[in-house]
């Protein structure tokens, strides 16, 4: 038992958790709120139709970010995460699937061979 107590390492949540801001991580938060709120303030000085839209898109952004970090708050990182990994993937289409690694790889010619 003691042996096992030293060998456990302990993990402190609060270390590795984003800052949460009306249950939602607080960078996407702004990312979203900030041209919304841009939107609809030129919307309210020309067309108020282009304000109640940008606070339409705002409010429904928020409330999916909201129900995905319910249960785990590092999952809207994720998402994120994958979209920007494959959008950099250049050979998707030829092989058919994805693969990350740490190592860049560069074209040899066969003459270099």
């Amino acid at each position: 038992m003691a042996m096992q107590k030293l060998q456990q390492d302990v993990i402190y949540k609060g270390c590795t958790r984003p800052p949460l801001l009306w249950g939602v991580p607080l960078l996407p938060l702004i990312m979203i709120l900030m041209p919304g709120m841009l939107v609809g303030i030129v919307g309210l000085a020309y067309l108020l139709p282009m304000s109640l839209l940008a606070l339409l898109v705002s409010v429904s952004a928020w409330i999916w970010m909201h129900a995905v970090t319910k249960k785990d708050d590092q999952r809207l990182l994720q998402i994120f995460l994958r979209f920007r990994l494959r959008s950099r993937q250049k050979n998707t289409g030829f092989w058919g699937c994805a693969a990350y690694a740490p190592i860049v790889y560069f074209r040899r010619h066969p003459s270099s061979l």
